[in-house]
């Protein structure tokens, strides 16, 4: 079974094959047994929910990016997280090593040619006063230390809207140029000969950070409890998507585990954007 609301159809398709029923049936039965009322429908079918097995499903996942080589380095080496962008022979790496930029993520320093720039975040969190200088070093130690991990959408109204142009460069280049203003031709470089990508995958549940799916209060229930609460947001965000017609347009992120990368072999697309 795949979790997939990208679309009404495909959040169709998922609950029909959650509750083995034509979706026509359930959609007349939620909206004239329960008055299009979530829990109501809950409560009535969480006896049959809780014996659905989910235990072999995925999640579709959309991912926007940019790149200078057609995916060619996704396809090979698949989605990475940024510790290990800027730590391997990618081609974010390279960039910025032709113009003296390197990460040393052990020892917590950012390498501007024979400058030596500070980036261990908790020192900066425990500092007030911040000049905005060092809130700009503060921003990219947040996001190698705490924000590193892949990112994406498990539905998006227009996933090029979201943020900061990720569809025409990644935003840490942008973070690092309000640091460093003299990295802007790099940015440009970028800009002029990359094209943007939606790159859609498949994950399994345990890829994924709870924050994903559940409150942080769900880390205190036991495992079946965890289950339920997953299925109940399973379905009420697949529901929601066909009863309002509608995909959210700010999106339901979805956060990858900090280790997860997401393999060649999860790769289901990757599609060029065509449009500004």
């Amino acid at each position: 079974m795949i979790f997939d609301i990208q679309s009404i159809a495909s959040s169709e398709k998922f609950i029909e094959e959650f509750f083995n029923t034509p979706i026509i049936k359930l959609i007349e039965k939620y909206i004239i047994q329960y008055n299009s009322n979530f829990d109501e429908f809950w409560i009535a079918n969480k006896e049959y929910i809780d014996s659905v097995d989910i235990s072999d499903l995925k999640f579709k996942v959309i991912h926007v990016t940019s790149n200078m080589d057609e995916c060619s380095e996704i396809r090979t080496n698949g989605i990475k997280n940024l510790q290990r962008v800027l730590s391997e022979k990618t081609t974010l790496y390279t960039l910025l090593s032709n113009h003296g930029i390197q990460f040393d993520i052990k020892n917590r320093i950012l390498i501007n040619k024979d400058r030596v720039i500070d980036i261990d975040y908790k020192k900066y969190c425990n500092r007030g006063n911040l000049s905005d200088y060092d809130k700009k070093v503060k921003n990219i130690a947040r996001k190698v230390y705490t924000d590193y991990q892949v990112n994406g959408f498990f539905s998006i109204k227009d996933p090029i809207s979201y943020g900061t142009n990720i569809h025409k460069r990644p935003e840490f280049i942008f973070n690092l140029v309000e640091l460093i203003p003299e990295l802007r031709k790099m940015e440009n470089h970028w800009v002029e000969n990359s094209k943007g990508y939606i790159i859609t995958f498949l994950a399994a549940n345990d890829q994924f950070q709870n924050i994903s799916f559940y409150d942080f209060e769900d880390i205190y229930y036991n495992k079946k409890e965890q289950e339920l609460n997953l299925k109940k947001w399973l379905l009420y965000n697949a529901i929601d998507c066909i009863i309002d017609c509608s995909i959210n347009n700010t999106g339901i992120i979805a956060y990858m585990n900090t280790n997860t990368i997401i393999r060649p072999e999860q790769i289901l697309e990757c599609s060029e954007i065509t449009r500004e």
